[in-house]
Order: C-alpha cells, then sequence, then structure tokens
C-alpha cells in the first residue's frame, strides 16, 4: 500500500487557516452601549488559544517535508490536528449556545469560526485519506 506525504503548501494551508480564526477573535469591535458577555468572552480566549495550537501543530509537521518521518508518525500528527479540529469544533457548539447574551461584536466573531471549522475539518479529512491511501 502506498502512503501519501504531506506537502509544504498543505501544512502551510492549515496554519494560514488557523492564524486568522485566531485574528478575527481577537480584534473585537465594540458597540459602547453593549455589554460584553463574560462567559462568551472566555469561549473565544480558549478557542484563539485552540487556534494557536493548530498554527502550531501545522508547524511541527512541516519539519516532516524536511526530514524522514514514517508516514506512522506522519498519521499520528495528523490525527492529533483532528483532535485539536474536533474539539475546536466542541468550542463553536458552547460558543452557538452562549450566543444569545453575547455582544454584536461577539456574535460576529460566533458566526465566523463555523465557515473556517467546516474548510479545516474538510481540508484535515483530505489529508488523511491521502496518508492512507
Amino acid at each position: 500500500m502506498h502512503q501519501g506525504s504531506i506537502t509544504p503548501k498543505t501544512l502551510a494551508w492549515i496554519g494560514s487557516l488557523a492564524l486568522p480564526l485566531a485574528g478575527f477573535l481577537a480584534l473585537p469591535a465594540r458597540a459602547a452601549d453593549v455589554p460584553d458577555d463574560q462567559q462568551v468572552t472566555k469561549l473565544l480566549s480558549e478557542t484563539k488559544t485552540m487556534a494557536f495550537q493548530l498554527k502550531e501543530d501545522a508547524g511541527f509537521m512541516e519539519t516532516f517535508t524536511r526530514t524522514n518521518v514514517s508516514w506512522e508518525s506522519q498519521a499520528v500528527a495528523i490525527n492529533q490536528i483532528k483532535d485539536h479540529v474536533n474539539a475546536l469544533r466542541k468550542q463553536e457548539t458552547k460558543l452557538k449556545e452562549a450566543k444569545g447574551g453575547a455582544s454584536p461584536w461577539q456574535k460576529a466573531a460566533i458566526d465566523k469560526i463555523g465557515p473556517f471549522l467546516d474548510e479545516l475539518e474538510g481540508y484535515t479529512m483530505a489529508i488523511i485519506a491521502s496518508l492512507t491511501t
């Protein structure tokens, strides 16, 4: 069975997707008359940390492209990314549940997370499939 490999382009894409996710969570456009919900603030902060973790995962995996790493090691790393994407998906659910009390900028941030995760999740699954074909 031939095992695929992870390219620098693939890893750059994962890292570049995680970075905007973290970035838009860091730039609130607050309305003066609507206070931020503290629970949502905490969840968004956790989400930002998780997005940076994904970027670090991609950076670590990028080293695989410069070294002779087994496909098994690549698969372990990809599964770690998959686990981090799944954790972000659970975080998104928590954010959606808390959205009712969120300020306008917090609601906007919550609404942007889903499309990022959809794309990241799809790409992660494609990478995993390429490792097993």
